[in-house]
């Protein structure tokens, strides 16, 4: 199973509960990786939006924190109006807020304002 380390911006934070009363956090995590610019090849930045589930802490980040998040990688495909999507879901097994809000960091980029797969 894959791992995976990354940082983002909280984006829909909600706490849920299983039918048999197993409470969880989930949330989607929004990222920005830059690369410099080396030679002649320019600088490139890539996003990436991450669903998280979290079952060991009930009570999610609040909307617009900045968190760590190291978990396992599930890739997972479903279909909607016919067509097939595949999302990343991280299963987190540790989360650290780092920052209050959107801009504590230097910037790293503002989470989107609503669910991309529903486009």
């Amino acid at each position: 199973m894959a791992t995976l380390e990354t940082r983002g911006y909280v984006n829909g934070p909600e706490a849920k509960k299983t039918p048999n009363g197993k409470e969880f956090s989930k949330f989607r995590l929004s990222c920005k990786q830059k690369k410099k610019a080396k030679g002649d090849q320019p600088e490139k930045v890539t996003y990436a939006t991450y669903w998280v589930t979290d079952w060991n802490n009930p009570s999610p980040p609040s909307e617009g924190s900045y968190v760590q998040v190291k978990g396992y990688l599930d890739v997972n495909e479903v279909e909607k109006d016919g067509a097939k999507r595949t999302y990343l879901e991280v299963n987190a097994q540790e989360l650290e807020v780092i920052g209050a809000g959107r801009g504590d960091t230097g910037g790293v980029g503002a989470a989107p304002s609503k669910d991309p797969w529903d486009e």
